[in-house]
Order: structure tokens, then C-alpha cells, then sequence
């Protein structure tokens, strides 16, 4: 069921290449979806691929950025992976 939404996503995505904000705020809500399903593995790339929009689109010091890094880390923390933290 959900991964039917993610490829649905992939195709949505697409059509967000002059909208960046837009398509990484619907990226963190896909990944909150997945964290709160606890399906980390899932969760994480899209995490990452958040970011890497966020950063390009609104740069480093957006408050965008920090609130994504602070549930990246709240990721990290409940898979165990404090090395990454």
C-alpha cells in the first residue's frame, strides 16, 4: 500500500524541478510517514535526498536544513547507529 506511494511520489517529483522547497517538504512528510512506521530503511534515503534539495535550493543556513538534520539525527538514534550521529 504505501510503497505504491512512493512510486506515485517518484512520478510527482518530477514535476517539482522549478519548485525544489516543494518537493523536498514533501519528501520530510513521506519520511515522517515511513519514521513513524518505524521503517528506517525507507525512511533514511529520503531523508538524505531531502537534504541534498533543501541545501541546494535554500542553502546551508536555512532553517529548513536544521530541522531536517534534527529528525535525521532522532533517525539515527532509534536505529542504533549512533556512529553516524
Amino acid at each position: 500500500m504505501y510503497s505504491d506511494g512512493l512510486l506515485e511520489f517518484t512520478y510527482f517529483d518530477s514535476g517539482f524541478d522549478t519548485q525544489p522547497a516543494v518537493s523536498a517538504a514533501t519528501l520530510n512528510n513521506l519520511e515522517r510517514l515511513y519514521f513513524h512506521m518505524e521503517d528506517y530503511e525507507k525512511a533514511l534515503p529520503l531523508y538524505r535526498r531531502a537534504l541534498d534539495i533543501y541545501e541546494k535550493a535554500l542553502g546551508s543556513q536555512h532553517p529548513d536544513i536544521a530541522a531536517t538534520l534534527s529528525s535525521l539525527v532522532e533517525l539515527y538514534r532509534q536505529m542504533g547507529a549512533y556512529e553516524e550521529v
